[in-house]
């Protein structure tokens, strides 16, 4: 049951790849996916199914795949499919986008290098283990993400189209840190005093702190700061100035000048 492609797999304007058999789990590793149409699918009968695909794309690759990918339903005749998963994982420092609106449904992704993006519906979790999972392509819904290490990217584009994660769930921190949101090279001094919802969680905030300055950091962001807050268990990010050196200069004077008084005293 075990499929390695160490090359990218190429859909030219059709054809479809069955991600599983019969019954059981099966494999499948492809070093990308790109293309512009066809889809991967599940096989249709009653039997359980679990597939389990691993994107290992190397190292200043990048691939895009605009065709449909499900595991609710069998493209040969349309009809639903039960009893059937489809696992994602993300392994190699390149990047794999899935950019198809119509389709993306997938049972769980795991991102443990590099970047993958997709607008999808996912009936469990999104796992980030230390790479980035991109809000590029369009909205994402899930159950949990559960956070060890990397981050999300909320880019130009996702910032301006509304882009956001829905959790039926809630945002697990397991790992030590803050959570990345790296806001791949944004000019923040263009959207002083714009907020921008960023994460729903319907489960709340068991395993985060009430302020979200505490677990989430801006990185690659230029001529702004981000101000992360929670409000009715969604996350939200404020962009502000970035205080004049002169601002700082007075406040490590301040600074400065209030450790001199305690030490007096």
């Amino acid at each position: 049951p075990n499929l390695v492609l160490s090359g990218a797999m190429y859909f030219n304007g059709g054809g479809s790849v069955v991600l599983t058999g019969s019954s059981g789990d099966y494999y499948t590793t492809v070093g990308g996916i790109s293309g512009n149409g066809g889809n991967l699918q599940v096989k249709n009968n009653t039997s359980v199914a679990n597939a389990n695909l691993t994107i290992n794309v190397a190292q200043g690759e990048s691939y895009t795949y605009s065709g449909e990918i499900s595991n609710k339903r069998n493209y040969w005749d349309s009809n639903p499919v039960a009893n059937k998963t489809i696992n994602i994982t993300k392994t190699g420092a390149g990047s794999q986008y899935f950019t198809s609106k119509t389709r993306v449904e997938l049972t769980s992704v795991r991102v443990s290098e590099g970047v993958i993006g997709m607008a999808a519906s996912l009936d469990q979790n999104l796992m980030l283990d230390g790479g980035y999972f991109s809000m590029t392509v369009g909205n994402l819904s899930a159950a949990n993400i559960e956070w060890n290490a990397g981050g999300l990217i909320f880019d130009k584009t996702a910032l301006d189209n509304g882009h956001k994660i829905e959790l039926s769930g809630e945002l697990f921190k397991m790992g030590e840190g803050p959570i990345e949101i790296d806001f791949d090279g944004l000019d923040g001094s263009k959207y002083i005093g714009k907020s921008f919802d960023l994460i729903s969680s319907f489960g709340g905030l068991t395993t985060l702190n009430g302020d979200a300055n505490v677990d989430f950091i801006a990185t690659d962001l230029t001529g702004a700061l981000a101000d992360f807050s929670w409000n009715d268990n969604t996350l939200s990010v404020t962009f502000t100035n970035v205080p004049e050196p002169a601002s700082i200069a007075a406040l490590f004077g301040l600074a400065a000048l209030a450790f001199a008084v305690r030490r007096r005293k």
